[in-house]
Formats: C-alpha cells, sequence, structure tokens
C-alpha cells in the first residue's frame, strides 16, 4: 500500500475522532450548565506542570480550559486535520 495513502487514512480518522470528542465535551457542558453550582464538578490540576503537555497539545485542549471551548477547539482540530487529508488525497493520490 501507497504511504500516502495510509498518512490520508490517518489523518482522516484523527479528524474524525477529534470531531467526536469535542462534540462529546459539548455535550457534557450543556449538561453541567443545567446542575445547580454546588453540584458541578470541577476538574483535577495535573500533578505537574509537565504532565502530560504533549497530549493535551495533540487533543487541543489545556486543563484550566472549561468543557465548552475545549470541544470547539477539538472540533476545529479535526476539521483542519480533515481539510489537510482531503488536500493530501486530492494532489497525490487523484491527480
Amino acid at each position: 500500500m501507497n504511504n500516502t495513502i495510509v498518512g490520508v487514512v490517518a489523518l482522516a480518522i484523527m479528524g474524525i475522532g477529534m470531531i467526536i470528542a469535542g462534540i462529546k465535551n459539548t455535550q457534557e457542558a450543556a449538561q453541567q450548565e443545567k446542575l445547580p453550582p454546588k453540584e458541578r464538578k470541577k476538574k483535577e490540576p495535573p500533578k505537574s506542570q509537565t504532565q502530560g503537555w504533549l497530549s493535551n497539545f495533540a487533543f487541543g485542549g489545556t486543563s484550566d480550559m472549561d468543557l465548552r471551548r475545549m470541544g470547539q477547539t477539538r472540533i476545529n482540530l479535526g476539521i483542519f486535520f480533515l481539510v489537510i487529508a482531503l488536500i493530501v488525497a486530492y494532489v497525490f493520490i487523484i491527480r
């Protein structure tokens, strides 16, 4: 199999996964807004500043972001990955 095809498929899968994760985050944020302020869950800060920085960067979020903004960021990154995958597929595979 061609390496370009593998790269396009990987980018497309990452993009779809990011969009699904973003939708889940925005749904959780909507559910949390319905709860009274005392029952809302607060995210725990990371154990150290260097722990998980790469995964947070790769998946579009930080530890102090609210869920709605993190969901929107993940959706935008997913769309970006899908657009790049489509451009690469058009330029290298279809042409």
